[in-house]
């Protein structure tokens, strides 16, 4: 009895984490230029930050869309984020590969400013 008891505890704590949302960093431009021509490309993991782990050049933050929204998705272990354009359209969802294609925001740090398509891989 005990080690059911402890199971179902465990098992709860598991369910429970895919239902506690993390904090969120989703910065938007203030333009809604989606339809840009992009300068450069840049291929690697969306992280849960919503963030770009590229293959060659780091961690990188990504600029969306004004117009594009993010939603949190529960799951059994774990969540993700979804985000969405301005149909509803899924675009990107977190942990999954992509290509990117924009253009560099210097201003903001260093950022990538998300305009050109995201493509997954």
């Amino acid at each position: 009895m005990r080690a059911f008891a402890t199971t179902l505890v465990l098992a709860m704590c598991l369910l429970g984490c895919g239902l506690a949302q993390p904090e969120l960093n989703f910065h938007q431009d203030l333009n809604d230029n989606k339809h840009c021509a992009p300068e450069k490309f840049l291929t690697g993991q969306l992280t849960e930050r919503l963030a770009l782990q590229t293959d060659a050049e780091g961690l990188r933050q990504l600029i969306w869309p004004s117009s594009y929204s993010v939603r949190w998705a529960a799951g059994f272990v774990t969540g993700h984020f979804v985000v969405q354009d301005d149909t509803g359209a899924v675009v990107a969802i977190t942990g999954n590969r992509y290509r990117i294609g924009g253009l560099e925001f210097v201003a903001a740090g260093n950022a990538f400013w998300v305009c050109g398509g995201v493509t997954p891989l």
